[in-house]
């Protein structure tokens, strides 16, 4: 109630939302750009640590298994006033993650603050090198650069469908249908399951994913600068290599359910899929499985991947020193 009265778009610079708190601002939205940030603020807990991999397929099938720790905090979910709070309130939340296998991969590491409201507060990352035993700061890791270790299938504005500032698209509100979308799938979460079950050469295993018709939002972007220029002074105008995204956005839950990407030439290049299953004793809704298929190189890559790992824990419990870039270190180590 108190998001559907004062929740606002920030409507210039780089985007952001004001004056929200704890999960989606937008309740009734009315145009496409605050469906975006229902999805970006969605409730999905105060504090979950987790563990998985992804896998990049090649054409024949074969894939090396990245296997992964996470750690992920959200300072806005949590409700009522707190001092860190009252100290950022740009502050959506902190992510950090480390590779544990395969060996070559396996010591280095990353960290990002995430921001929602992009004018007063960027996004801020750094990474773990352990080549050279210290934490960086890394460029600017939003929109359009590939994300590490795969293998160039996935941008890092892909992450959890999507993330970070829509600012680079005018985002039209199409309205809503009925879609076929992957829900509740307990199979492709069961820990009954070997990575080597989900995974084939062209696509997961068709026989444990699970699809409901459901309504969904559908919001089509269309980026702003057609000539993709990275090395723009402003962030804003350096143009995306989508020309057009597509999302199907879950009715009930705010997330993107699938995605359909354009390439420059305006053929579909690639689209993703959230399998997503319902955390119960938080309660979040939540992807178990991100599938993005690349349809030029007839490839594809698989995130999640938690079946024979440790499931994932929740807690309220937001300690800011481990989220900052001295911590990493530690949390590498």
């Amino acid at each position: 109630k108190t998001n559907a009265t004062d929740a606002s778009v920030i409507p210039a610079g780089r985007g952001g939302v004001r004056d929200a708190v704890v999960t989606s601002p937008f309740p009734i939205p009315r145009q496409g750009e605050e469906v975006i940030w229902n999805h970006n603020l969605r409730w999905r807990g105060i504090h979950a640590k987790r563990s998985g991999g992804f896998a990049p397929i090649t054409r024949r099938g074969n894939y090396t298994l990245v296997l992964l720790a996470e750690d992920w905090t959200s300072p806005y979910a949590q409700p009522g006033t707190s001092e860190l709070k009252t100290r950022f309130p740009d502050l959506l939340g902190a992510f950090k993650q480390k590779v544990l296998a395969p060996g070559f991969l396996a010591g280095s590491g990353r960290l990002a603050v995430e921001s929602i409201n992009y004018n007063d507060l960027q996004r801020l990352s750094w990474i773990y090198s352990p080549d050279l035993r210290r934490v960086m700061r890394s460029p600017f890791s939003g929109y359009d650069n590939p994300s590490p270790n795969t293998d160039a299938l996935r941008f890092n504005d892909e992450v959890d469908m999507f993330n970070g500032s829509p600012v680079l698209f005018s985002w039209e509100l199409l309205g809503k249908r009925e879609l076929y979308i992957p829900y509740n799938a307990y199979r492709l979460h069961s820990g009954s399951l070997a990575v080597e079950d989900i995974l084939q050469r062209s696509h997961i295993n068709p026989d444990h994913a699970r699809y409901e018709l459901h309504r969904v939002w559908v919001v089509e972007g269309t980026v702003k600068v057609p000539q993709r220029n990275p090395n723009a002074l402003r962030l804003e105008d350096r143009g995306h290599l989508y020309s057009r995204r597509v999302f199907y956005i879950d009715e009930d839950t705010w997330q993107i359910a699938v995605a359909d990407n354009y390439g420059e030439d305006g053929q579909l290049w690639r689209f993703s899929e959230g399998h997503m299953i319902n955390y119960y004793e938080v309660p979040v809704p939540w992807y178990t499985l991100e599938v993005f298929y690349e349809l030029q190189q007839q490839r594809y890559l698989v995130t999640g991947l938690n079946n024979q790992r440790r499931a994932t824990e929740f807690d309220e419990d937001i300690n800011p020193r481990l989220f900052g870039p001295n911590a990493l270190d530690y949390y590498i180590r």
